[in-house]
């Protein structure tokens, strides 16, 4: 597999494409995935993993839910976000479970370096081509953005019946 005979090329290897990699994989396509970090690597964020997010992981595989948020240590359980603002007032965020049969938490909070390395170790290299390390100053395309934005939003619902997550895998100087 090399980069030059992949059709499918994803930049960034955050949680949304990550994810896209592994659910590629489990298609058994084959496809490239590019990252300018070198993994682990952190990233500022919120941390939270809300109930929306457990529904794509089991699709994905049934065991990640436990493997990756209920028995790591580095994870840690949650039901909602609070937001408090220096004038005393708060908002509340409930997590809300996605199903009554839950056993654990509806979310979790896990520090990125860690739930972004734990998803890009489960990368096939059989089908997935990893290239760390990698920035990309310009990208030249045949068709637009909002064309290639149309075909990843197309083949995302259509082979696999799910929401794209999180942000598209294009960089927003495309």
């Amino acid at each position: 597999m090399s980069l030059q005979s992949d059709k499918i090329i994803i930049l960034g290897a955050g949680p949304a494409g990550a994810t896209a990699s592994l659910f590629l994989s489990k298609a058994k396509i084959n496809h490239t995935v590019i990252d300018k970090a070198i993994f682990p690597r952190d990233k500022i964020c919120g941390d939270a993993l809300s109930g929306k997010v457990l529904p794509v992981l089991k699709k994905l595989n049934p065991d990640l839910i436990p493997q990756l948020l209920v028995h790591n240590n580095n994870c840690k359980p949650s039901n909602g976000i609070l937001f408090a603002a220096p004038n005393g007032k708060s908002l509340e965020v409930p997590f809300k479970p996605v199903t009554s049969t839950l056993t654990h938490s509806p979310g979790f909070v896990s520090k990125r370096i860690d739930f972004d390395k734990s998803l890009v170790d489960l990368f096939d290299s059989n089908y997935c081509n990893f290239k760390q390390g990698v920035e990309i100053k310009r990208l030249s395309a045949p068709i637009t953005k909002s064309g290639l934005k149309q075909r990843v939003v197309k083949f995302m619902k259509q082979i696999y019946s799910l929401p794209v997550m999180g942000h598209t895998a294009l960089p927003t100087n495309f």
